[in-house]
């Protein structure tokens, strides 16, 4: 639920609030999405606005998933260029959302050993 929930705000289907700041979307972004390390396990934690309780089983859950990576990559390949908000990192563009869910989706496979 919460790789979706990331993948539904990069797509524009969830609004949250932009907290971003000129350090989250400089540094962090820096440190997180472009450094070639991996990141910490279990030292994070997200906000509860990126993390919903599951709706379903986990195989539902993991359709849910699958289908939202099939809209975000149809989306990035008709509009590579549009923008969308990050709440944390400030408006990005579907390129860039690209290569921020491959290291997030990296950290939680590595996290529980996928």
């Amino acid at each position: 639920a919460h790789l979706t929930r990331t993948i539904e705000i990069s797509l524009g289907e969830v609004a949250l609030p932009d907290m971003s700041t000129p350090v989250t979307r400089t540094i962090l972004k820096w440190l997180f999405f472009d450094l070639p390390m991996p990141w910490p396990k279990a030292k994070i934690k997200a906000p509860e606005e990126f993390t919903p309780q599951p709706a379903g089983t986990l195989e539902e859950e993991r359709r849910r998933l699958f289908e939202s990576i099939e809209r975000f990559a149809a989306a990035q390949s008709a509009a590579p260029r549009r923008r969308t908000l990050s709440p944390l990192l400030g408006m990005q563009t579907r390129i860039a959302w690209g290569r921020i869910h491959g290291r997030h989706m990296e950290h939680h496979m590595r996290q529980y050993g996928v």
